[in-house]
């Protein structure tokens, strides 16, 4: 989630988003389609000042933005004392500790101030008075129930109106993490189809493929090709059993099974993992 890092990637971006070509931004700018298109090429290395301040004012950012000195393309060099910030929020900015673009994202996300009432209402206790009413008048309603109809302990009436019940604090919980659930998620969606993010194809796949590729080659001299092949899917069946044997040796809570902790006999794990480590090695 990294914005552009060269001027050639920040121009290219304002282009695009603009929705025109080379050739139109040159009408509208006065600047030769030749010069805009090496101002995009990354062996490009100078923009001479006046055509830097004409597209700064065409795109109606600030040369900083476009020379990738700030993400800012507005707000630019903003008092403190306007954010409203503390001092430990502002160390905590420039300290490099938290991605900060995520967080504006976040900050940014039309549903993030919804978010942030759900949390005020809770942390300020505006609603638990209403909670505690609802509560006290489920309990009312219980409490006539019994002394009317002396009912059973198992009497379904009874077993509603006790469900009925609300906690503040589960609801508040719930409620605030299907608030942040929303966010993340349309963030993640709409960096889908960024470089950074993690490919969809996962280990089983490529060994899928890499073994069908294979198989085409049966009845057929292996040579080259076929030996490539099988040492790539030597390599990935390695990734994977050296990531499973390190989430085996992590430190993480042991699985439970009927309550107890529950782990594989270690000899017969030691016995499995020699084992296909022989087998990779004999490939």
């Amino acid at each position: 989630m990294k914005g552009a890092t060269s001027i050639q990637e920040r121009l290219w971006e304002l282009r695009k988003d603009k929705g025109l070509n080379l050739e139109e931004l040159s009408k509208l700018t006065g600047i030769s389609k030749s010069a805009l298109g090496s101002y995009e090429k990354e062996d490009f290395k100078e923009i001479n000042h006046g055509n830097l301040i004409t597209l700064a004012d065409f795109y109606g950012v600030s040369v900083d933005y476009l020379l990738c000195r700030t993400e800012n393309k507005e707000q630019i060099n903003t008092p403190l004392t306007e954010l409203h910030l503390n001092d430990e929020m502002v160390a905590l900015l420039k300290s490099g500790r938290i991605n900060n673009r995520l967080l504006c994202e976040l900050a940014t996300h039309k549903d993030f101030i919804k978010f942030l009432a759900d949390i005020e209402i809770y942390v300020d206790g505006i609603a638990t008075m209403q909670i505690q009413n609802l509560n006290a008048l489920v309990d009312t309603v219980r409490h006539e129930i019994i002394e009317r109809y002396r009912p059973g302990e198992d009497d379904p009436h009874l077993k509603v109106l006790q469900a009925a019940h609300i906690s503040d604090d589960e609801y508040f919980s719930h409620m605030v993490l299907d608030d942040l659930n929303l966010i993340i998620r349309d963030i993640r969606e709409s960096h889908k189809k960024d470089s950074e993010s993690a490919p969809q194809t996962t280990v089983a796949d490529e060994l899928k493929e890499n073994l069908e590729a294979v198989e085409k080659f049966q009845g057929q001299p292996f040579g080259k090709t076929g030996n490539a092949l099988l040492q790539a899917t030597r390599y990935q069946l390695q990734k994977f059993i050296g990531r499973r044997i390190s989430l085996a040796d992590s430190d993480s809570p042991k699985i439970k099974e009927n309550g107890n902790a529950y782990q594989p006999e270690e000899k017969m794990v030691k016995k499995n993992r020699c084992c296909m480590v022989c087998w990779l090695h004999s490939m």
